[in-house]
C-alpha cells in the first residue's frame, strides 16, 4: 500500500459500537486516533446535506439562502474538528476509506481537505485494484444530455470543446441504447442527467434519459467498462449501508464494473454551478491533471461548496 500511495497518504475512518476511530498511514509511518460518536457525525452529516439541498435550488429566497450557507460552513467546521483535527494529517494528497454510513458526506467541503486531492475507496484493496487499472491515454470521449436539464446540452457542449473528436448524444439520440454502446471502452465519459438514488434499492438507482432511466443492473450489459465517467447529476454519489457496513449505489455500481475513477455528487447540486464547474473540471483535466487534482482545482475555484467528489483511483 505505501509503494502504491507514493507519497499520499490513506486515512481510514471506522466505527467500533458508536465511536469513530481514524487510521492513517503514510510512507514514514502509521498511527490511529479516537475521533467522535458515529451518532454526532451523522446527525451533522444529515444537517449538512440539507443545507447543501437548500443551496441547490434556485427558488430559495435570499434571506433562507444566508441562513443555510451560514448553518453549512458553521457545520463543516464543527466535523472537520472531530474528524480531521486530531489526526495531524500530513500536507499531501490522501485516499480516504469512509464507513459506509459517511460514504455520502461531502468531504471536500470539510476545511482541512478543501483545495486537497482527494479520492474515496470503499477499501484499501478496493483502491489498490482501480490504482493499477488507471491509466492515463488517449481514448473515445463521450458525452451524453439527458432530457429535463436546463444547462445539459450547453454543459456537454463545454466539455467536448475540451476534447476533439469527442461523440456527443443530445436529444432524441440520447437514448439508453445508445448511451450503454458508445460508454463500451470509452476513456472519458460524461453524463448530464437527472440522477436519483433509490435507497431500497440502490441499484435501481437511475440516469434519466430520453426514452427512460438506466439503472445500476444495465451496467451489466456492457463488455468494457469505461475508464473514467462523470456523473453530473444530483445525489449519484450518494449510497445506502447494508448490513456488514457495505454502501451501494450507482457510483458503487460503476467502481465493481471496472471503471477506475468517477466524479458524482453526494447531494443535490444546482445546474448553473454544475455546468461551469464541470468544464472548469474538463479544461484542467484535458491540460494532464489527474482527476482528483482537477476536481480540486475546480472546487477550490467556486465561492461556496459544491457536493461533487472523486471515487476510486484519483491519479
Amino acid at each position: 500500500m505505501r509503494a502504491a500511495l507514493d507519497g499520499a497518504a490513506l486515512l481510514t475512518i471506522f466505527g467500533i459500537d458508536d465511536d469513530i476511530h481514524g487510521i492513517v498511514l503514510t510512507r514514514r509511518g502509521c498511527w490511529m486516533q479516537r475521533l467522535t460518536t458515529m451518532a454526532e457525525a451523522e446527525r451533522l452529516c444529515r444537517r449538512i446535506t440539507a443545507d447543501l439541498d437548500a443551496l441547490a435550488l434556485s427558488h430559495v429566497p435570499e434571506p433562507l439562502r444566508a441562513s443555510a450557507r451560514n448553518s453549512l460552513l458553521r457545520d463543516l467546521r464543527t466535523l472537520d474538528h472531530l474528524l480531521l483535527t486530531p489526526l495531524n494529517l500530513p500536507d499531501a494528497s490522501i485516499v480516504l476509506v469512509p464507513p459506509g454510513r459517511l460514504a455520502a458526506l461531502p468531504w471536500s467541503g470539510l476545511p482541512t481537505l478543501r483545495a486537497r486531492p482527494l479520492t474515496i475507496a470503499p477499501s484499501a484493496a478496493a483502491w489498490l485494484g482501480a490504482h493499477a487499472r488507471f491509466r492515463n491515454k488517449s481514448g473515445a470521449v463521450v458525452t451524453v444530455a439527458g432530457p429535463g436539464l436546463g444547462r445539459a446540452e450547453q454543459e456537454v457542449t463545454g466539455v467536448a470543446e475540451q476534447w476533439p473528436g469527442c461523440e456527443m448524444l443530445t436529444g432524441t439520440q440520447a437514448t439508453g441504447e445508445a448511451f450503454l454502446h458508445a460508454i463500451n471502452g470509452a476513456q472519458l465519459v460524461h453524463v448530464a442527467a437527472h440522477g436519483r438514488h433509490e435507497r431500497e434499492s440502490p441499484l435501481f438507482s437511475s440516469i434519466r434519459l430520453v426514452d427512460g432511466p438506466v439503472v445500476g443492473y444495465d451496467l451489466d450489459r456492457v463488455a468494457q467498462s469505461p475508464q473514467q465517467v462523470v456523473l453530473s447529476a444530483c445525489d449519484l454519489g450518494q449510497a445506502t449501508v447494508r448490513p456488514g457496513d457495505e454502501a451501494l449505489g450507482l457510483t458503487r455500481a460503476l467502481l465493481h464494473s471496472g471503471t477506475s475513477t468517477i466524479i458524482s455528487g453526494v447531494a443535490k447540486v444546482s445546474d448553473e454551478k454544475t455546468a461551469d464547474l464541470m468544464v472548469d473540471y474538463h479544461r484542467r483535466l484535458a491540460a494532464g491533471a489527474a482527476p482528483a487534482y482537477a476536481l480540486a482545482d475546480a472546487l477550490a475555484a467556486t465561492a461556496e461548496p459544491i457536493p461533487f467528489a472523486c471515487f476510486g483511483a484519483g491519479w
